[in-house]
């Protein structure tokens, strides 16, 4: 396990619905192919530890399963009045894996709160661009920072530099290191022989 840095400007960008889940430990996995204006075309891992960014767009209770529709409205009565962002959330990237083969991706639905549905149109845009899965251990800060929202921190891409260094405070990891390697490895084995370690 990685020791979290004590401050950072680096923050990725997901649903705040998506951010519910990790911290509530319901789910430690994201999948990324990428924004459509990554920097060079394809995502990468910029960091290795961040802050998560909530944003508010393109999530919509279709592309979740039924039981975590509702969080769309709840995340969206829960965002802070005025344009600002708050970042409650810490990450560290414990592995990353590259996935070969979307109809096992399709039946981890106990893992993600995504549709099968949802997963599979993702895989599907630029299919000659690999998919990523990275596991996050996720930490709640004990101090969320309240940050003003910019117009660079927009557009679809994942990764942003926030303007200021930012102290990481007081964290509490959401899960128990012992639970999240066991989430680790059952979600690994489910995948066997249709990831390979990036």
């Amino acid at each position: 396990m990685q020791h979290p840095v004590q401050e950072t400007n680096k923050a990725l960008k997901e649903w705040a619905t998506v951010l519910k889940a990790l911290e509530s430990g319901q789910q430690i996995i994201l999948f990324r192919k990428g924004g459509i204006i990554e920097q060079h075309d394809e995502f990468e891992v910029e960091s290795p530890q961040f802050f998560l960014f909530p944003t508010y767009y393109h999530h919509s209770e279709d592309q979740l399963q039924p039981q975590y529709q509702p969080w769309v409205a709840e995340t969206e009565a829960a965002r802070p009045a005025g344009k600002q962002i708050p970042l409650g959330l810490f990450a560290t990237v414990e592995k990353v894996l590259l996935a070969k083969n979307v109809e096992r991706l399709r039946e981890l639905t106990d893992a993600f709160i995504w549709t099968p549905e949802y997963v599979e149109k993702t895989w599907g845009w630029k299919p000659e661009k690999p998919a990523y899965i990275l596991f996050l251990r996720v930490y709640k800060m004990a101090s969320p920072h309240l940050i003003a929202d910019k117009p660079e921190y927009g557009g679809c891409v994942s990764w942003i530099d926030i303007e200021s260094t930012l102290p990481t405070g007081q964290l509490t990891p959401v899960l128990p290191e012992a639970e999240f390697e066991a989430q680790c490895r059952r979600i690994e084995q489910q995948l066997a022989n249709t990831v390979v370690t990036a």
